[in-house]
């Protein structure tokens, strides 16, 4: 708020105040930070609100490590929490449930934030080591083409194998010619070094 305005606001609104030192109102301002209720007030929500998100993160990965529909989050992941939550917990679930984002799209979005973390952690891992990597063509519905790629390389002590795939509009009767050129293209586009 501009000073102009601010001084105007000071004697209309709170007339009592005007005239005291500046210590008075630092003193308000530490008094105001330092009242407990409101510190805690938004240290519990926050909590809540992380430990929720968390677990949302968690139930996303187990749905996607199994492969199953989104929707089995809604339809069977809430009523069974629920269940626990009421019968082994005596607590009642509906606050636990609302922290708890598990709808489709929810679901969904952390999956795709994930898969994109773990390509970008991926790319850059072949960006300073040596790997190998094989890509076989597999055909679905509509001829399309479906890329299958097979990446293993060294870290450390261990060896490391990776799958992947993509559906790609190609032709199905792709060439080894055509699927060189899109490994070059992805390694072009990530930046990876690639001795053919």
């Amino acid at each position: 708020m501009k000073s102009s305005r601010l001084s105007d606001h000071m004697r209309r609104k709170h007339s009592e105040k005007v005239g005291k030192p500046i210590k008075y109102f630092e003193r308000l301002k530490t008094d105001f930070e330092n009242w407990s209720a409101v510190k805690s007030l938004f240290k519990k929500q926050s909590k809540i609100n992380d430990s929720g998100l968390i677990a949302s993160y968690k139930i996303a990965e187990i749905i996607a490590k199994t492969s199953s529909a989104h929707t089995v989050a809604e339809k069977i992941i809430v009523p069974a929490v629920e269940a626990v939550i009421s019968e082994v917990m005596n607590q009642n679930p509906s606050s636990i449930i609302t922290a708890l984002p598990l709808s489709n799209d929810s679901i969904r979005r952390r999956i795709d934030e994930i898969s994109g973390h773990i390509e970008d952690v991926l790319i850059q891992r072949l960006k300073t080591t040596n790997f190998s990597i094989q890509i076989d063509e597999s055909t679905v519905i509509d001829n399309k083409a479906l890329l299958m790629r097979y990446v293993r390389y060294f870290d450390g002590n261990l060896y490391i194998s990776v799958f992947s795939e993509n559906f790609v509009s190609m032709l199905t009767n792709n060439t080894q010619r055509l699927l060189l050129q899109l490994l070059g293209k992805i390694c072009k586009l990530n930046t990876i070094v690639v001795f053919l």
